[in-house]
């Protein structure tokens, strides 16, 4: 007699099933755990290129640094307000990038979080607007991220977080020396 064997099928077919049934949790949480590692790393190379663009546009021109920052007319103010637009601008295409209501063409962000500082190698930040100054001043931008996971593995115990933290945050800075380049102006000889 052969019904013992197509019994036997279906027997297996249900512990196939309760085995797929058991693991499929841990596979899913294993593919959201790799989308998301995915993301941080997308999100880092994001962030310190928009640092490295922000202390670029810092970096021309020493004049571009005189005045006071509080007035807004002033060059440096200027050159402030540019810095922080390149770094927003190139770091819109993140995941949980934050701006005010209502600013026009990423002229500002709150996610990242944006700093910069003027560094001079010998004495203070006023040298730095001297175009014969050696060696330059440098200019160092650091932008702050907070990602959040999709899927925060973490437990609280007794006032106390068990896991994966549900934020994270990522700190890129880039720095970037002042540069005064005079462009030469074109010989005057004849080209043939």
């Amino acid at each position: 007699m052969r019904r013992g064997r197509s019994g036997g099928r279906a027997a297996g077919a249900g512990q196939s099933l309760a085995e797929f049934a058991l693991i499929l949790p841990f596979l899913v949480v294993i593919f959201v755990a790799v989308i998301d590692l995915s993301r941080v790393y997308t999100t880092i190379l994001s962030i310190e290129s928009a640092a490295r663009e922000a202390a670029d546009w810092g970096s021309f021109q020493s004049s571009n640094w005189i005045g006071d920052e509080s007035d807004p007319s002033s060059n440096r103010a200027k050159t402030v307000e540019g810095m922080i637009r390149r770094a927003c601008t190139a770091a819109s295409d993140t995941p949980d990038y934050e701006e005010p209501l209502g600013t026009v063409d990423h002229a500002t962000c709150t996610n990242p979080a944006f700093a910069y500082e003027l560094l001079p190698v010998v004495g203070d930040e006023s040298t730095c607007t001297d175009p014969e100054r050696e060696p330059p001043c440098r200019v160092r931008v650091t932008l702050t991220q907070t990602f959040r996971l999709m899927l925060p593995l973490s437990i609280s115990l007794r006032d106390v977080e068990v896991g994966f933290p549900s934020e994270l945050t990522v700190i890129r800075d880039s720095v970037f020396a002042l540069s005064d380049l005079a462009i030469p102006e074109p010989s005057a000889t004849p080209t043939p």
